[in-house]
């Protein structure tokens, strides 16, 4: 047999699993806005440190085109008083002793530099002496100077007489000159800086270390932890073009960006900086948003779940009251009626028959002995009857004394079987008065089949056999 309870533990489950959807669903929101406003602040710290890196390479630039600016006027002056070789030799030590810079050095096309100091030395091997004599003013990677040993750089210029290069002009500097040169400040000292050649080396750092030519390489760096990026890098660098790129050292996530310094032949300015610099609230801002949200969300759902777990007592408490007979802890006339619906809709060649009862003079039962022994009354006619019913059959009091029941196949042993035996509770003889209609038109109205059992009965009622 069908119950309709199934159908309610069903739709009880429903609200359970829509609960849980927008909870999920909510939580799902709250993760979305947040990864947002995540990508959102990225894209200004990408704004803002690539417009940090912009100007601070115009700062270097523009510190180093005002030395190379110098360096040309010297050129000048020297290519005024050009002459022969040894002339030329002559003059510049003289020029040197009137500047007082000693770091200068003058060489002809053939590459022999002469030094303040009166020593030669042949630099035509020397990139930067070749990149002068082809016309073009520049700034060396970090060198050793055939001189001292020391590491250096070399600004060096070219020297014009009749429009063309009859010679050069150089300026040595140290790492600690250079730095200084290329320094800029960047997120007070949270920041780094960087500045490599075209093939990764590492020039000078904010943290003035000395690098070597042959091993420190900034592309090996970064390829360590982040191979995507170090080649994203380097195809940047060889398209001459600026970039971004967020990176992790050390479990810290850095955001990176860099541009070529125009002015200088193949160097390349790298700035970067911890995301707790850029926006050291953010983070902790982010975290709260996660947390209150969270606390918000998990309050809707215990709201909803009290609310369905309420709603549900509720919906138990109207269930008992609408299917459960207060007084003999059966099926209510709704109850019954919802059951015998399914059951008459079911398909099969199965009989049914409806009977219905009630006691004789059951209200002076009620006023000779109270109405708490004629609920005795009662309870003990439903238990009797729903003992002796088969499978398929069931019982439910109408109203006052009248009670109903299906039954099924109309057998009369089944019949005689349910009046055999005498009722009585504490020795009181409960009589009754019954009728039976066989259900032949399982579509007729439960109500209209019901009268027609009450009749049968009224037929009878008050006969004793």
């Amino acid at each position: 047999m069908k119950s309709s309870r199934g159908k309610v533990t069903v739709s009880r489950k429903l609200p359970l699993f829509i609960t849980a959807l927008v909870n999920a669903a909510l939580l799902a929101a709250v993760f979305f806005l947040m990864g947002r406003v995540q990508n959102l602040l990225n894209s200004d710290t990408k704004i803002n440190l690539t417009e940090i890196v912009t100007q601070n390479k115009d700062v270097i630039a523009s510190k180093l085109m005002l030395e190379v600016n110098n360096l040309d006027l010297a050129a000048k002056q020297l290519a005024d008083h050009y002459n022969s070789g040894k002339q030329m030799k002559s003059y510049f030590i003289k020029f040197v002793k009137q500047t007082g810079d000693k770091n200068l050095f003058f060489a002809l096309g053939d590459g022999m530099a002469v030094f303040p100091d009166g020593k030669e030395l042949d630099i035509s091997g020397r990139r930067y002496f070749r990149l002068a004599m082809e016309g073009i003013s520049n700034i060396s990677d970090q060198i050793v100077s055939r001189m001292n040993g020391d590491n250096v750089f070399i600004i060096s210029t070219p020297v014009y007489h009749d429009r063309k290069v009859v010679g050069t002009v150089q300026k040595s500097y140290t790492l600690p000159e250079m730095y200084k040169l290329c320094s800029v400040s960047l997120f007070s000292s949270q920041g780094f800086m960087y500045i490599i050649n075209d093939k990764g080396y590492i020039l000078i750092s904010s943290t003035q270390n000395e690098y070597s030519r042959e091993s420190d390489n900034y592309f090996r760096m970064l390829y360590a932890e982040n191979p995507e990026a170090a080649r994203q890098l380097e195809k940047d660098i060889r398209a001459n073009r600026p970039g971004f790129m967020e990176t992790a050292v050390g479990g810290k996530k850095i955001f990176s960006a860099y541009t070529p310094i125009d002015q200088v032949y193949d160097w390349y300015l790298i700035s970067s900086v911890a995301t707790n610099a850029v926006s050291p609230n953010a983070s902790i801002v982010i975290k709260l948003f996660y947390f209150i949200l969270c606390v918000i969300v998990l309050i809707c759902g215990l709201s909803m779940a009290y609310f369905l777990h309420y709603k549900n007592r509720q919906g138990e408490m109207f269930r008992k009251i609408a299917f459960v007979d207060p007084i003999t802890g059966g099926s209510t006339y709704a109850k019954f009626t919802l059951d015998m619906q399914e059951v008459l809709e079911e398909p099969g060649d199965v009989h049914y028959s409806l009977f219905t009862f009630d006691i004789d003079n059951f209200k002076y039962i009620n006023g000779l002995y109270g109405f708490d022994f004629g609920d005795k009354v009662l309870r003990r006619i439903y238990e009797f009857f729903a003992e002796r019913l088969n499978k398929g059959e069931f019982i439910a009091r109408v109203y006052s004394d009248r009670f109903i029941a299906l039954l099924r196949d109309r057998d009369s042993r089944h019949i005689n079987h349910l009046f055999s035996a005498e009722l009585q509770v504490e020795e009181v003889s409960v009589y009754l008065s019954a009728g039976l209609y066989a259900i032949a038109n399982k579509n007729e109205s439960i109500s209209l089949m019901l009268d027609k059992a009450k009749i049968a009965a009224q037929t009878v009622k008050g006969i004793r056999y």
